[in-house]
């Protein structure tokens, strides 16, 4: 017990630790005309100017779409990357505490209680049914931290312009802030 609580202190200590050499932080951006029925571009915001947003679809070939500010009724921004990353966090917290859940319930030395269906299958024997139970418990919290994690790192922010160039100018900072040429 006292090998896996030191472990699970480690990978709480590694996962908790700053990546060295962080990059800069992409946006993907999905900008809609509620006139023209629904999306009208989708890329990586690159630039926010003075009376248009640019857009690029790939910031190792960027062809920009300039889109003006008058044309857009709002736009929905998130992170690139941020549905990975949040499975990823989700699936390695969910897994860390579903072994934790598992070996705090089943406890057991290695004798099965005469009720335990799942004990007998094991043919009594105690220890390898705690280790499938630990397991199972530890792959399930994995799953469901996943898709939770999924779920969050999916959401977007919501920037309403509503065809005006000074919602937008009000806007700008924000897009700004999230553009990947800033301040230009």
């Amino acid at each position: 017990m006292k090998n896996t609580t030191t472990l699970i202190f480690a990978l709480a200590l590694l996962l908790a630790m700053p990546a060295r050499g962080q990059k800069q932080t992409s946006y993907q951006a999905m900008v809609y005309n509620g006139k023209k029925g629904g999306q009208i571009a989708r890329g990586i915001l690159f630039e926010a100017g003075d009376s248009a947003l640019v857009l690029v679809k790939s910031l190792r070939t960027p062809v920009e779409t300039e889109i003006r500010a008058v044309d857009i009724s709002y736009l929905k921004v998130r992170k690139e990357g941020s549905t990975t990353r949040g499975t990823l966090i989700g699936a390695g917290a969910g897994l860390v505490g579903g072994l934790i859940f598992g070996g705090l319930t089943k406890l057991e030395t290695g004798r099965c209680s005469p009720d335990d269906d799942w004990c007998e299958f094991w043919g009594g024997f105690g220890k390898a049914y705690n280790a499938f139970y630990i397991t199972f418990t530890g792959l399930v919290g994995s799953g469901a931290g996943a898709v939770t994690g999924a779920i969050i790192g999916n959401a977007s922010t919501t920037i309403h312009i509503d065809f005006s160039k000074s919602k937008y100018q009000e806007q700008k900072r924000k897009l700004e802030s999230m553009a990947w040429k800033k301040g230009l």
